[in-house]
């Protein structure tokens, strides 16, 4: 990623890279003072760990070369503060390894040191610095409680500071050496560098009033930081948390402001009080580079619109003859594309229209009828029916596939498909749901299928019928009155069985069964009312004297007529008709 990073011997011990290492190793121990400065929870373990975020920034700027200077610093500043020479290499390897594990993990993620490149890379970067402070957090305080320096009871709270104070080392401390790094590379003019130390005054200010008072008033700052951010991009955002993050704390280890809160009056412990600030500034610091980033992305949008526009405007005759040329083109393959559509269509069409039933004429003691409008050419809704003659026996089948057009169609034909089980015995009503959900079962999705199944002995006139999460079945009778027969079963789904039971119903010569699917009685006019709902549809049964094709007709005509035509339906449209003529009818 960067030259630097050669592992050459000779790229580790010339000249140069001495120097540099003796330079990171004194940084190190320097803002090691400062960190050691801040702890009050416990002797080496500080809220914000300012030489993580020195090491961090040398690795990125500089390379693997610089990293026996890290570790050099990180003994030798620990070993000051604890004169403990086993601690001390302990405690110094973990933050050399945490500070090298996150340089590896966001050279790897981030591809780049600039992590105000764009919100992607900066989502990156904050994954990317907690392992390592993890890692350096478990290493310390692990070597802490290992040689009697940190008690048992205390080893959870002393690692939730460490590793709070690392990341905050990484998160405010490395970014802010990173960007001012480069900048020499920036020219501001004198209105702007006015603008800038105007704002770093305020709010300094308004950062010291804020946190040195017990007052809840530390949101005061923010509007300072997110002007900085949006005026000075990463300069400002790096800058103003620097500001604010060195005097929070320092005013909290002092005892002031609204962070403080423990003591013999407070309600909280002190390790409670280091992990809310670091928690209020890691969220105002978040924040802060956030809007950076987003800025820049949308001043990048901007520039990249403009250029376009320039490179439009320039070009911009000859790209209209292409685009008219190309315009021309793609309507002639989009002509061609729809014309092969509508031919598949219709295809589809024929082949699920054959799919019906053909011959519903000769049936013992029986009249049986249907109508089937599709909302599009081709449709979820599904009708069959299946007579032996031999064995008295007459099966009726109708399902409702969610949705519409082409993948409701191909799924009422695998609904078809499974149904040939059935056809072997058609008094195998559960079997045959059951088979349904089998065969579908990787094909459903999100999609479900309603259905109800009937068996009927055309000669007994005993009617057998199961239902998967379909419409009620109408039984009108001779004598007027009705019936609604829904057996329990659940919808045909994926991802749950449907569970079907039956039920057993005695016709008598002149009743009349009626299934539908919901496109029927949901068909609406204008207006928005029902074009024939449910009870309509059973007193239109009942009181009608037309046979059952005409009746049928009726129905579906007053269906059709009333929501504006075929074209106008907004749901596949079955119905299904049969009037019993075996056994005498009930007299009433």
């Amino acid at each position: 990623m960067f030259a630097s990073n050669d592992l050459n011997t000779s790229s580790y011990w010339n000249f140069k890279n001495l120097a540099k290492n003796l330079f990171i190793a004194v940084a190190y121990i320097a803002a090691a003072k400062v960190g050691f400065y801040l702890a009050f929870f416990n002797s080496q373990v500080s809220p914000i760990w300012p030489p993580e975020g020195v090491a961090l920034a040398a690795l990125l700027i500089w390379g693997r070369p610089v990293l026996p200077g890290v570790l050099i610093g990180a003994v030798i500043a620990n070993y000051l503060n604890n004169p403990h020479i086993p601690t001390a290499l302990l405690i110094g390897l973990g933050n050399s390894a945490g500070a090298a594990l996150n340089m590896y993990l966001i050279l790897s993620l981030c591809k780049t040191r600039k992590i105000f490149s764009g919100s992607r890379i900066l989502f990156r970067f904050f994954v990317s610095i907690i392992p390592g402070s993890a890692l350096s957090a478990s290493i310390g305080v692990s070597s802490l409680w290992g040689f009697g320096f940190v008690p048992a009871p205390e080893y959870i709270e002393t690692w939730t500071t460490w590793f709070a104070g690392e990341v905050q080392g990484f998160l405010i401390v490395a970014p802010f050496l990173i960007t001012w790094s480069m900048v020499l590379n920036e020219i501001w003019e004198l209105p702007r560098m006015a603008e800038g130390i105007l704002l770093v005054i305020a709010l300094v200010a308004s950062s010291y009033f804020a946190f040195s008072r017990n007052y809840p008033v530390s949101y005061i700052p923010i509007p300072f930081v997110v002007l900085l951010a949006l005026r000075f991009g990463e300069f400002g955002a790096t800058l103003g948390m620097a500001i604010v993050s060195a005097l929070a704390v320092a005013q909290t280890v002092g005892g002031r402001g609204p962070f403080a809160m423990f003591g013999d009056t407070g309600d909280f412990s002190r390790n409670d009080t280091l992990v809310l600030l670091d928690l209020f500034i890691f969220i105002i610091t978040v924040t802060a580079y956030t809007l950076v980033t987003v800025a820049r992305e949308r001043h990048a949008a901007i520039e990249d619109s403009l250029n376009s526009l320039i490179t439009i405007e320039k070009v911009k005759d000859q790209a209209n003859r292409e685009l008219e040329a190309k315009v021309i083109e793609r309507t002639r393959i989009i002509g061609q594309q729809k014309q092969e559509l509508e031919d598949q269509i219709a295809i589809a069409e024929k082949i699920q229209m054959s799919l019906l039933p053909t011959n519903v004429s000769a049936i013992e003691n029986c009249v049986l009828d249907f109508r089937y409008q599709p909302m599009m050419k081709i449709g979820g809704d599904f009708i069959d029916v299946k007579y032996d003659a031999p064995r008295h026996s007459l099966g009726m089948f109708i399902c409702d596939v969610s949705g519409h057009g082409v993948a409701a169609a191909f799924l009422s034909v695998m609904v078809k498909m499974a149904l040939s089980r059935w056809y072997s015995n058609l008094t195998d009503l559960k079997g045959a749901i059951n088979f349904i959900q089998e065969s579908l079962r990787a094909n459903l999705g999100d999609n479900f299928v309603t259905a109800t199944i009937l068996h009927l002995n055309t000669q007994s006139g005993e009617l057998r019928m199961a239902c998967a999460g379909h419409h009620p079945t109408i039984v009108v009778h001779g004598d007027g009155t009705h019936d609604l027969i829904k057996p329990r079963g659940r919808m045909i789904m994926s991802f749950r069985e449907p569970l079907p039971e039956e039920s057993v119903t005695q016709l008598r010569g002149g009743d009349r069964v009626v299934l539908f699917t919901d496109g029927l009685t949901e068909a609406r006019i204008r207006t928005g009312s029902l074009v024939l709902d449910e009870d309509s549809l059973i007193e239109m049964v009942a009181k009608s004297k037309e046979t059952i094709p005409d009746l049928c007709g009726s129905i579906f005509g007053r269906v059709l007529s009333g929501s504006g035509g075929a074209d106008s339906i907004e749901d596949d449209i079955s119905l299904l008709l049969l009037e019993y003529q075996g056994n005498s009818p009930v007299k009433a």
